[in-house]
């Protein structure tokens, strides 16, 4: 709104013009405001009288207003007396262009918060910075059948209670008139521990607990509000905006500004959360997309988000600035701290409840393999308790997928894949971080996955509806991720090493991907659809200029390739988007196995090979349930032949038929690593003597140094082979198998046998690369011929 605006009223008639008794709450955090108020109010309606009005520091965080006063009003008034907040905006000049924050701001304070002086100031200079503004108004009886409501008691019973609960509610009437002035993205809870602490349900459990316990409820509401005081968030507009800063500098180092995203999705959601409780899950491959969703809520004027972070986090400087810009810490450990947990669970449901929305790692933690790692179920089941505890229908559990060109944590995961330790983290630490996104790393996307929809929370005690959910969220988020410019050069070039691949067939097999992935509905980023050549190189040279790819341009081709040294890396953007290929890769193997061992029932042959695959790689990806993973397996057969059945049966002549069909070829270049790692477990295991075990720490060690002898060997083919969550999920398949416990010759002979297989399929999957290169070869020959044609009919 622009500046000088006039003075906003309520809804409805003006209540300043009832003709009945009336009381006017003046939030007034000093003289000046009041006197300003009250001039206001004088010359637009004329003399109030000595008992319309009353001064309380309703939205002064440092005092408690004095309710004696108050409570001594309502108890006289008359039930028709129309109960009217008012307030003073101050508002920031052009602050709208950038929303940034001046020095002068963060020395002398928020300047929408004024103290007395430099209030005089302000209006000495500018008045029109000043807006006076009047809340929702309700008369003395509405507000008596509301405290009742909530409070279970009379509002004569506890006066005291009634005055503080008419002042909690004339306070949010007033922030909610003020958002049509400073903007939906400053909507923040207030009164949350006293809404809480008066809560009949909390009061309830809360007795409930202390007698068990056999303490006295006072004891156990002390510790409660000691809780309160540490668990909840305590966000004001000065620290939105100073994180809104923070988190801008951080996305802007070394990122495009701005990001890209889909309008029509994002106003989707901004009504769904102005209609339902809400809840944000984000993927975590970086610090950064934990950014992401408020800075995008931020710039588009939504309501912030309350997020949850570990109390590590919450170390000198920043844990303060994310505290007071939403951000939950929550202890490690609190399975024995009962009233805890109650606390917990109650913030949460009041913040559900009163439709503030609220976002966490889907995952839990980074992923460091770039594919989408199994969800953790701890917040999901705290949010989940609390809105069944909380009766909260209709919770809409929104995935958040954000997309980087580069990702600078990258280089970490892959030191930390082989052994290297983590860093803790420290104010050092991220100084330390911030410095390391110099680097040019091209652009950010965000995508909104499809909201998964809980009508009612299930039981605390069932935990198989919580791990569905989770699961529900999971595929959500992987139809939401896009298939982006480095990830597809990154799955290209792998599938190729150690050859190279030229500008002409990288392109080409881009265009064959993209036509393929937009057939199927897969999302694609902007430079992919439609395929903008220009954006594709822009994005090549950022790759190129991070040393991730390598570009030779010296000679008469352009060739790119990936440094051997780069491969764990690269596999990671690789990662990001196989799970779109999982039903492609595992019949492209599926269909070498039937030419390699010609069976006399190809078709079962097939489902048979299906189904193995399916199982030998459970613990990397999430598959539907077995009906509908295998009406996907047959709409891909369907995509590359109607006759499918027809050419199985054919025999070997048939298999290579669909092969041919299936190209380009990417289950070698999506799956060898998996392979790969695993057959470094089943090594360990298989020279396991008779009564020996092999524990996963162990396993997990001892991969590391071997998998890095079979490198440089060249048992395996690549570095990105070697990390400790392949070896894990290795030694998880092994256990899933019966093969991880007490060695004897039975189980011997299984992991023998296993290893075998994995053998096999790894090299079926060089039989595939190989294959590839043959293609590439023959479309090199075919080209070269046309040109050479071209060139004798021009000579000609």
């Amino acid at each position: 709104m622009a500046e000088g605006a006039a003075p906003l009223p309520a809804p409805g008639p003006d209540p300043l013009r009832h003709a009945g008794p009336r009381l006017i709450l003046l939030d007034a955090r000093n003289r000046v405001e009041r006197r300003h108020l009250l001039d206001w109010l004088h010359g637009a309606y004329g003399a109030l009288a000595a008992d319309e009005h009353l001064a309380l520091p309703l939205s002064d965080p440092r005092r408690e207003p004095a309710l004696e006063g108050l409570a001594a009003r309502l108890a006289t008034a008359d039930p028709a007396t129309l109960v009217i907040p008012a307030r003073v905006a101050w508002r920031i000049p052009r602050f709208e262009a950038e929303r940034s924050l001046r020095l002068r701001d963060l020395l002398f304070g928020d300047p929408r918060m004024p103290g007395s002086l430099r209030a005089r100031l302000i209006l000495l200079v500018n008045r029109r910075r000043a807006q006076c503004l009047l809340g929702a108004p309700a008369t003395v009886a509405d507000l008596a059948a509301r405290f009742t409501a909530q409070a279970g008691v009379e509002a004569g019973a506890d006066p005291t209670a009634f005055a503080a609960f008419v002042a909690r509610q004339a306070a949010l009437a007033l922030e909610v008139q003020e958002r049509t002035v400073q903007g939906t993205r400053y909507k923040v809870p207030r009164f949350v521990a006293d809404s809480i602490a008066a809560s009949p349900r909390f009061r309830r459990d809360l007795a409930a607990l202390a007698e068990s316990s056999g303490r006295p409820v006072r004891e156990a509401l002390a510790e409660a509000r000691g809780y309160m005081k540490e668990l909840i968030s305590t966000p004001s507009a000065l620290f939105l905006d100073l994180r809104a800063r923070l988190e801008r500098f951080m996305m802007t180092q070394g990122y495009e500004r701005g990001f890209r995203h889909d309008p029509a999705e994002l106003a989707r959601l901004a009504d769904l959360i102005r209609t339902r409780p809400t809840v944000i899950l984000f993927t975590h491959k970086t610090y950064l997309d934990g950014i992401t969703p408020n800075a995008l809520f931020y710039d588009n004027d939504m309501p912030m988000l309350h997020s949850f972070g570990g109390i590590n986090l919450d170390f000198f400087g920043i844990g303060t600035l994310f505290r007071r810009s939403g951000l939950i810490y929550i202890r490690r450990s609190f399975q024995d701290l009962p009233i805890y947990k109650l606390v917990l669970r109650q913030y949460i449901a009041w913040l559900l409840d009163k439709r503030f929305p609220m976002s966490w790692a889907l995952e839990g933690t980074r992923s460091r393999l770039g594919k989408l790692m199994p969800p953790r179920y701890g917040i999901l089941k705290y949010v989940l308790d609390a809105a069944h505890d909380g009766g909260i229908e209709n919770l809409h559990i929104v995935p958040f997928v954000t997309s980087f060109d580069l990702i600078r944590d990258v280089e970490e995961y892959a030191a930390e894949q082989t052994g290297r330790a983590k860093q803790p983290e420290s104010f050092a630490w991220f100084i330390g971080y911030l410095k390391s996104l110099r680097e040019p790393m091209g652009r950010v996307r965000i995508d909104l996955g499809e909201p998964v929809v809980v009508p009612r929370a299930p039981d605390p005690e069932d935990k198989l509806a919580v791990a569905r959910i989770a699961f529900d969220a999971s595929v959500s988020a992987n139809r939401a991720t896009p298939v982006t410019v480095t990830a597809l050069m990154c799955m290209v070039l792998l599938g190729t090493a150690p050859r190279g691949a030229t500008a002409e067939e990288l392109a080409r097999v881009t265009q064959l991907m993209v036509d393929w992935a937009r057939a199927r509905g897969i999302r694609l980023s902007e430079e992919l659809d439609p395929l903008d050549r220009e954006a594709v190189r822009a994005t090549a040279d950022t790759l190129v200029q991070s040393g991730l790819i390598l570009r030779d341009d010296a000679g008469r081709e352009t060739v790119y390739t990936i440094d051997p040294a780069k491969h764990p890396m690269a596999s990671y953007y690789r990662n990001t988007i196989i799970h779109h290929f999982l039903d492609k890769t595992l019949i492209e193997l599926a269909l070498f196995r039937l030419e390699e061992d010609a069976p006399v029932d190809p078709l079962a042959a097939f489902w048979a090979e299906i189904d193995s695959l399916r199982d030998l790689f459970k613990f990397e990806f999430f598959y539907p349930p077995r009906d509908q993973f295998r009406a996907g397996i047959v709409a891909e057969l369907e995509r590359a032949s109607g006759q499918w059945e027809a050419e199985l049966r054919r025999g070997p002549a048939g298999v290579k038929a669909l092969i041919r069909r299936m190209q380009p070829l990417v289950g070698h270049a999506a799956l060898l690593p998996f392979v790969e790692a695993y057959v470094v477990v089943f090594e360990q295991l298989a020279r396991l003597e008779s009564g020996e075990t092999l524990d996963l720490a162990t396993c997990v060690e001892q991969g590391l140094v071997e998998g890095r002898q079979a490198y440089l060997l060249r048992r395996i083919s690549s570095e990105a082979s070697i990390g400790k969550i392949l070896f894990e999920n290795g030694y998880k398949l092994a256990a899933h198998l019966g093969l991880a416990g007490v060695t004897d010759p039975a189980v011997a002979a299984r992991r023998r046998a296993t290893m075998g297989e994995l053998y096999a399929l790894a090299r079926r999957m060089e039989a595939m690369r190989l294959a590839v290169l043959a293609e590439a070869a023959r479309d090199a020959d075919q080209a070269a011929a046309a040109a050479l044609a071209a060139g004798q009919v021009v000579a000609a």
